[in-house]
C-alpha cells in the first residue's frame, strides 16, 4: 500500500438527518485548521450523504484516521473504523462519545481522545506515524484566542454553508465561546469542557465573520455556543461589533440569563430568533434534573423575546426522569 497522507480527518455520516450537510462541521474544521497549521500532510473525508457501503471509497490511504462523532454518530464511526481494518493502520475516535465514555470497549479503534484535541491533535499523529499510540489521550485545554479560524476553505462550501441555519440566507456556524457553568445532569458540557467557560476576543469573532461576508457573501450564523448570554460586557461588545455587519444571526441562552437590555443588544446587531433549553414544564422534572430554573423562568424569558422582537425557539427533552404524567398534553398546553 502506498503511503498516502499521515493522517486522515473523518466525518461521520449523520443518517438520523434529514439533510446531513446541515450542521456545519466545525470541530473538525477546527482540527483541520491545526493540523494546517503545523504543516501536518492529511486530508478530510467527508462522509455526510454518502452509502455505507461506498464509505471507504472515500477515505484516502493515510498512515492514521481520526473520527471524531456524538452518541448518535458512534455506530457509524465504528463501522468505518472496523471497515478500515483491513488497511492495518491506527483509527483514532475523539469527539464526545469518546469523552463522556472513555470506559467504552475501544473495538475498532486504536485510541481514543477526551477533549478539545486542537494542542494535542499535532503530537497523536506523530505518535501514530511512530506506532506510539497511547490508548488514550487526555488534552489540555487551549486558549480559545490562540485557536486558528476553522479550515473551511479546505471542503466544498455546500459542506460548511446552506440557506437552512438562517432562512432567507447563506449561512454557517460561528464560535464566541466554549463550555458552561451549569450543572445539568444530562449534559455532556462536563466532560468536554469541565465546565471551564472562555470567551473568545469579540474582535475575532466580528473579524471571522466580516471576513465570511466579504469573502463567501455569507449573511447568516448561527453561533454553536452553548451559552451566548452569561458574560453581559462581553455580549454587549460583541453586539455593538456585529450592528453594522448586517448580518442576522441566532443564538442559545439559559431563561434566566435574559434580561430586557440583552434582548434589544441582541436585536440591534441581527439576532433573530433564541433558542431556550426549556427542557421540560414540569418542575419537580426540572429539580430533579438539576436545571437550577422555574418554568416561571421560562414564561417570562419567552415574553422578553417578544417584547424585543425577537422568535424564541425552545428545546424540549421528551422522557427525562421524573417527567410522569400527561407529558405530551403538558408541553402542548404550555406551547400553545
Amino acid at each position: 500500500m502506498n503511503k498516502g497522507f499521515d493522517f486522515v480527518l473523518i466525518i461521520p455520516p449523520s443518517p438520523f438527518l434529514l439533510d446531513q450537510k446541515r450542521n456545519p462541521p466545525l470541530g473538525v474544521l477546527y482540527l483541520a485548521a491545526a493540523l494546517e497549521r503545523e504543516q501536518v500532510d492529511f486530508a478530510i473525508a467527508d462522509l455526510r450523504g454518502i452509502r455505507e457501503q461506498d464509505w471507504l471509497y472515500h477515505i484516502p490511504d493515510a498512515q492514521s484516521y481520526g473520527i471524531s462523532a456524538t452518541s448518535v454518530e458512534y455506530p457509524s464511526a465504528q463501522k468505518i473504523a472496523l471497515g478500515l481494518g483491513h488497511r492495518g493502520r491506527p483509527v483514532i475516535l475523539g469527539g464526545v462519545h469518546a469523552s463522556v465514555f472513555p470506559t467504552d470497549k475501544l473495538f475498532g479503534f486504536a485510541s481514543i481522545v477526551l477533549g478539545e484535541a486542537e494542542n494535542a491533535i499535532t503530537g497523536i499523529v506523530e505518535a501514530a506515524g511512530n506506532n506510539h499510540l497511547q490508548t488514550a489521550y487526555a488534552c489540555r485545554r487551549p486558549v480559545i484566542d490562540d485557536l486558528p479560524i476553522p479550515a473551511r476553505h479546505l471542503l466544498p462550501l455546500d459542506s460548511w454553508a446552506n440557506d437552512k441555519l438562517v432562512r432567507g440566507h447563506l449561512s454557517t456556524s460561528i464560535l464566541g465561546s466554549r463550555g458552561c457553568p451549569y450543572k445539568c445532569s444530562y449534559c455532556s458540557e462536563p466532560a468536554m469542557f469541565q465546565r471551564q467557560v472562555r470567551f473568545r476576543d469579540p474582535r475575532l469573532v466580528a473579524s471571522e465573520i466580516a471576513y465570511l461576508k466579504m469573502n463567501y457573501e455569507i449573511t447568516g450564523f448561527r453561533f454553536h455556543d452553548d451559552l451566548l448570554t452569561l458574560k453581559p460586557s462581553w455580549l454587549e461588545e460583541l453586539c455593538e461589533l456585529l450592528e453594522p455587519l448586517g448580518i442576522a444571526f441566532r443564538c442559545n441562552a439559559r431563561v434566566d440569563t435574559l434580561t430586557p437590555e440583552k434582548c434589544r443588544w441582541l436585536k440591534r446587531a441581527g439576532c433573530i430568533d433564541v433558542g431556550l433549553g426549556i427542557e421540560s414544564v414540569y418542575q419537580p422534572c426540572l429539580d430533579l434534573i438539576q436545571k437550577g430554573q422555574t418554568v416561571e423562568q421560562c414564561d417570562r424569558a419567552i415574553q422578553l423575546l417578544h417584547d424585543a422582537g425577537l422568535q424564541a425557539r425552545v428545546f424540549l427533552i421528551v422522557g427525562l426522569p421524573g417527567d410522569v404524567g400527561d407529558i405530551s398534553g403538558r408541553s402542548i398546553e404550555w406551547l400553545e
